[in-house]
């Protein structure tokens, strides 16, 4: 039975958030020197409600999410073992909403890097991709809290769960060195088979980034010129009766539309540049 107190603020969603486990999944795929690069990572994350308190009328709450039982299908396994001990148990402040206002164990992420950076110089580690200036790098970002902040907003867990059915717009971040901005469609599906399920759509943001500038920016990442840039963002949520997030598939994808004004074509192929599909499953 929903409470009262649910029914008035139906996107307080932490009353009901205490104990999960999720499945995450990632398929990854990005064009590298006319190649295409693949990879596929597979985790558990436990998150857990830590504590929660009251400051000037407001409610406030500490989660816990630790992530486990790695499973990887990628070039380069050890960079990226060691890059995921890094971000692999966060702690962190959060309103009712669950929206994410601070991380708090940003000295024990820092020691980490250090960790990690010492195994880098190892004489033995030579050959790995993962230099000592990629660490500083990190060092950089996890001391800056507002970045580090937005960092953590589109890290794997956090940037699938949460549950964006309220929101008209929304910036991915990863595809390269600038951020791209959607505006966003929500459609909630109806029928009792498909109670829960909202499907979000997303196109080019056009007041912030024209599709002009997207074309550019994307030729300019990848040194070459595409001729019919097309790009998708999808996202299918499950959500139970206290909007929280069940079972989540979020795609991004960037590709070259060949042979568009062709009808039928045995040649006509579309060129992937980007994709990154992201599945997100509860397990308790």
């Amino acid at each position: 039975m929903i409470d009262e107190k649910y029914r008035r603020n139906p996107e307080n969603i932490t009353d009901f958030l205490k104990k999960e486990r999720f499945r995450y999944i990632k398929i990854f795929e990005r064009l590298v020197n006319d190649k295409l690069y693949e990879e596929y990572e597979q985790c558990d994350f436990i998150l857990e409600k830590i504590e929660e308190f009251t400051e000037e009328d407001e409610k406030y709450l500490v989660y816990r999410i630790k992530e486990e039982e790695n499973k990887y299908n990628v070039e380069y396994l050890k960079e990226r073992i060691l890059e995921n001990f890094i971000f692999d148990e966060l702690y962190f402040l959060v309103n009712q909403k669950f929206e994410l206002l601070e991380i708090l164990n940003i000295d024990e992420i820092m020691e980490k890097i250090e960790i990690v950076q010492q195994e880098v110089i190892k004489i033995e580690n030579v050959n790995l991709k993962l230099k000592y200036p990629d660490m500083e790098k990190y060092k950089k970002l996890v001391s800056d809290e507002n970045v580090f902040l937005e960092f953590i907003k589109n890290y794997k867990f956090y940037s699938v769960f949460k549950s964006n059915i309220f929101d008209k717009e929304k910036t991915i971040y990863g595809i390269g060195s600038k951020s791209v901005p959607f505006s966003l469609q929500i459609k909630q599906e109806k029928g009792e088979k498909l109670k829960g399920v909202y499907v979000i759509k997303g196109h080019l943001n056009y007041d912030k980034m024209s599709n002009l500038r997207f074309h550019k920016f994307i030729n300019s990442e990848y040194r070459r010129e595409f001729e019919n840039l097309k790009i998708e963002y999808g996202k299918l949520m499950l959500l139970d009766d206290v909007k929280i997030t069940r079972k989540v598939d979020n795609m991004i994808k960037i590709y070259e539309k060949e042979n568009e004004y062709r009808l039928t074509s045995e040649n006509s192929r579309d060129r992937i540049i980007y994709f990154k599909r992201e599945f997100l499953k509860c397990l308790i």
